[in-house]
């Protein structure tokens, strides 16, 4: 993997800061938890494949 992972501006890391705004009065359940990270992981998923055929 690239070093922009790492990197604060990455996709993956405006995506998480997005998709995790804690709401005051949000106390997400066990299966909110997942369904948000698993959301997220699909996001990303995507944004890579995206990017992948625009490289070719």
């Amino acid at each position: 993997m690239e070093s922009s992972m790492v990197n604060q501006q990455s996709p993956l890391w405006l995506l998480i800061q997005r998709s995790w705004v804690p709401q005051p009065y949000d106390r997400p359940t066990a299966s909110e938890m997942k369904s948000r990270l698993e959301r997220i992981w699909y996001d990303w998923e995507s944004a890579l494949y995206q990017r992948r055929i625009n490289q070719m």
